[in-house]
């Protein structure tokens, strides 16, 4: 589990997975604590996470002064569907004003962003705790590892006006 305070919302985050191997799930549990108290009470979310079969490891959790993004490599458990299924990453955006008043938040959903050799990469940290550069509410680390020396990629992001009405959009940065 992750247990991480956003300090421009005021609020605590709780990421964890959950894996039900008999019923090949994997969701997401994450909690937004309902002010800057975690004794007063929490907002909770749960919601799947897998794509064709896969489930998610290595998650982590990150902001932006609009958005929350999580983020995970997606993992083949033995025995789920889909062998010959190879995604690498996904990304997780909500809309944090959502998140924070308790509402049912918009996810917008993105899968294997490309690293440098156009190969998506393994998705390792959402790095966006603090204001990101001009024109971005966010950043996410990526990293290629199937390069004889590995590159790391940090992906920019974009939320529109009408957001969440319409979803983020990731630019490459080297």
């Amino acid at each position: 589990p992750k247990v991480v305070y956003d300090e421009a919302s005021g609020r605590f985050f709780v990421l964890a997975l959950t894996r039900h191997a008999t019923q090949a799930l994997s969701n997401f549990q994450l909690g937004v604590s309902v002010s800057g108290d975690p004794n007063d009470g929490w907002s909770l979310y749960e919601f799947a996470n897998q794509l064709d079969g896969e489930g998610i490891d290595y998650e982590q959790l990150g902001f932006g002064p609009r958005g929350v993004y999580l983020t995970g490599n997606y993992i083949q458990f033995q025995g789920w569907p889909n062998p010959a299924v190879n995604h690498a990453n996904g990304v997780w955006t909500m809309d944090k004003n959502q998140l924070t008043a308790g509402q049912n938040a918009t996810i917008w959903f993105s899968s294997d962003l490309a690293s440098v050799t156009g190969l998506a990469g393994t998705m390792k940290a959402a790095i966006a705790h603090t204001a990101p550069p001009a024109g971005l509410d966010g950043l996410i680390l990526s990293f290629q590892p199937l390069t004889i020396t590995a590159n790391v990629v940090v992906h920019g992001v974009h939320l529109p006006v009408n957001f969440p009405a319409s979803g983020p959009t990731f630019e490459m940065h080297y």
